[in-house]
């Protein structure tokens, strides 16, 4: 940490968003044939051997202004209404969460106040590509301060 200059808080929120960026690609993108989901419903703290095709690819950057951290999937199965859908929820319910195995259902709403840019990338059936920017230049203070933005591609 102290080589990146990366503040605990800083690091502590986006270790959190790379753990939700890794679980909706291991537990909620892979589906079967037929499109039904595998493990959206399994415990997060169960252990799995990922198939070729439910292997991700994760990864991170940093330029010393901003903290980039990305995933993708193999499967496309998250779509603009469900990203909708949940953080409108969030935003009406004040973060109300899901009671399922399967998560809180918090977990982008939370990723998405943490990061200033996030972008998701769809292509429906193929792939999810979600990428997060923060911006560590400033006070954790000041950081909740700063614009946000959110910006989502569907590929058709």
């Amino acid at each position: 940490l102290n080589d990146l200059k990366v503040s605990k808080q800083f690091f502590s929120r986006l270790e959190n968003v790379a753990d939700e960026f890794l679980t909706n690609a291991i537990f909620n993108a892979p589906v079967d044939e037929k499109g039904n989901a595998l493990y959206q419903n399994h415990l997060r703290t169960e252990s799995r051997v990922c198939s070729d095709r439910e292997k991700c690819l994760f990864s991170y950057a940093y330029d010393g202004n901003y903290f980039g951290i990305a995933i993708q999937d193999n499967f496309g199965t998250v779509t603009k209404n469900d990203i909708f859908h949940g953080l409108k929820r969030c935003l009406e319910e004040q973060g109300s969460p899901d009671q399922k195995a399967g998560g809180a259902g918090l977990g982008l709403y939370l990723s998405f106040l943490t990061l200033n840019k996030f972008i998701i990338n769809i292509r429906p059936g193929e792939k999810t590509e979600m990428i997060g920017l923060c911006d560590i230049r400033t006070s954790i203070k000041d950081y909740n301060l700063l614009d946000k933005s959110l910006t989502i591609f569907v590929e058709s």
